[in-house]
């Protein structure tokens, strides 16, 4: 089942149509980003999405645990950046330039604790780092880390909301 950050952001989910589906929302608070996820499935699972990489604002592919707390593998400024927020406090990790239209992310948690964010941008799927990136001291203890999809875009903002297709979790 799907749950969202309203405590953080009114989510605004548009479905167009074609299997797409269109994510923003109105912060409540400065810098919330929306964001859309599902259950944790196991220790063990994998979840990746399509993104069209058309905006300025984050859109991508999040463990999340709050809106001041989550790991993310985003689109924005036509770059792929992966990122953590702790305590409201960002810090990017990797970024490469990404000029693809649209991109497959894919997050894939070992032990609930480790993941390894990959890419496809129409040549394969390329694993972003070495190691996987451990994030149990990232994730605050007593929050439940959900996988997902995280929007920065402001509903009824300049920009149109971010859009995703073809969402799986395993």
């Amino acid at each position: 089942s799907w749950t969202w950050n309203y405590p953080y952001s009114d989510v605004c989910i548009g479905t167009p149509g074609n299997g797409k589906l269109m994510l923003s929302g109105t912060p409540k608070a400065e810098g919330a980003a929306a964001a859309l996820c599902q259950r944790t499935p196991a220790r063990d699972y994998t979840f990746a999405v399509s993104v069209q990489n058309d905006g300025q604002s984050q859109r991508g592919i999040t463990l999340y645990g709050d809106a001041g707390n989550y790991v993310a593998l985003v689109l924005r400024h036509r770059s792929l950046q992966l990122i953590t927020l702790r305590k409201g406090e960002e810090k990017v990790l990797e970024e490469i330039p990404m000029k693809a239209k649209t991109v497959r992310l894919q997050g894939q948690v070992t032990d609930g604790t480790r993941v390894t964010f990959s890419y496809d941008a129409g040549q394969g799927m390329q694993t972003l780092r070495d190691k996987p990136l451990d994030i149990h001291n990232i994730l605050p203890w007593d929050r439940v880390t959900r996988p997902g999809m995280l929007s920065g875009v402001v509903d009824g903002g300049k920009e149109k909301a971010a859009t995703f297709t073809h969402f799986e979790i395993r």
